[in-house]
């Protein structure tokens, strides 16, 4: 693939603000048999991907993986969710209501599959947002547990002080279908080239203003998209979202990986054995930043997390021992507020 990136139209961007001119629905490219079993992008597939991710923040590709594999890697992580679940430490994304568990998907080479982690499509989309050979520092599974009883505030994964244009890009694989029933989650189209200090609750802390969500969805109310077992979405850091209670009596599950651009200059990594070193480095779209450690369990392994371009701001988390700086051991503590109320999240009720 070309190793530049394509910039959005100057008319998506406008449109961003006409109710009459922006679609209500999520952009999903299905990728075909022939292009998923032969390793290539078709350049139809590209443009479209690239039209619904400039306009949307996020587009949504489909059949990127073989069945199979995703199958086999659902069934290991529930099994990994229960033991975790049974044991107690882990970390819930914005508390134990959400029931929305962090986990450390499996790091060996069978389960370092490149397929999710590296997959084809992702990277051929990724490359000509943010450029050739992203790094890739960044790799967790969200996953909602059943019946919950909480939902989680609109929040962007970014800072508020970022640059106004895609400098990170998540890719999240669907292990099962997802459906708004077992926590699809709520969406915020084109809020990515809104993201601004104005509308953040604080600096430190990504929640989004109420007046802010009720202001936008009057353009352009939230939604959730369901979409089927081993889709993917490919989506803008800074769009805003929030994770949604999973009602039904089966996990769902989606693993997650954050690409970058070399001038980033990343200051996340991930925590990885020894043995899958010489398996990574294989890998040549991506330049994987990574600490190789002689002995490890993924049930208990820390990861970090840095959404900015600071040092200072690198955060380590090991399950229930919450977040705390990396470089001088304090705990994170972005202050109030922190519990979820009708005051960080929208409802069709806040239109009237």
């Amino acid at each position: 693939m070309s190793p530049f990136a394509v910039t959005p139209p100057a008319e998506m961007i406008q449109a961003q603000n006409k109710a009459e001119t922006v679609p209500d629905y999520v952009g999903i490219v299905p990728i075909s048999d022939k292009e998923r079993d032969g390793g290539f992008t078709n350049r139809e597939t590209l443009q479209k991907c690239l039209e619904y991710f400039h306009r949307d923040g996020m587009v949504v590709i489909t059949n990127a993986i073989p069945e199979h594999l995703v199958d086999k890697m659902n069934d290991m992580m529930i099994a990994e969710s229960k033991a975790l679940e049974e044991r107690g430490d882990v970390h819930f994304h914005q508390g134990k209501s959400t029931r929305n568990m962090s986990v450390c998907p499996p790091m060996t080479e069978e389960w370092m599959m490149p397929e999710f982690w590296v997959n084809q499509h992702v990277m051929d989309v990724t490359e000509q947002i943010i450029g050739s050979k992203p790094d890739l520092s960044f790799a967790r599974s969200n996953v909602c547990l059943p019946h919950a009883t909480g939902r989680q505030a609109v929040h962007a994964d970014g800072p508020s002080d970022v640059l106004r244009f895609t400098y990170m890009v998540i890719a999240n694989v669907f292990l099962c279908d997802v459906t708004p029933e077992n926590g699809a989650t709520e969406l915020w189209l084109g809020t990515h080239s809104l993201n601004a200090p104005e509308h953040h609750v604080s600096e430190d802390l990504g929640w989004i203003k109420k007046s802010s969500l009720i202001e936008r969805a009057r353009v352009r109310p939230p939604i959730q998209c369901s979409q089927p077992k081993g889709s993917i979405c490919i989506r803008d850091v800074r769009m805003w979202h929030s994770g949604m209670p999973n009602l039904t009596d089966t996990y769902r599950i989606m693993t997650s990986y954050i690409y970058t651009p070399p001038w980033w200059n990343t200051h996340m990594f991930l925590t990885l054995p020894k043995d899958v070193k010489d398996h990574v480095e294989k890998w040549n779209r991506v330049t994987v930043k990574a600490e190789y450690v002689d002995e490890f369990d993924n049930k208990s392994s820390p990861f970090v997390v840095n959404m900015s371009q600071k040092r200072e701001h690198t955060m380590v988390n090991n399950g229930v021992n919450g977040m705390k700086y990396l470089h001088n051991d304090k705990k994170f503590s972005p202050g109030e507020p922190r519990e979820i109320t009708k005051d960080y999240y929208w409802t069709p009720e806040d239109a009237a």
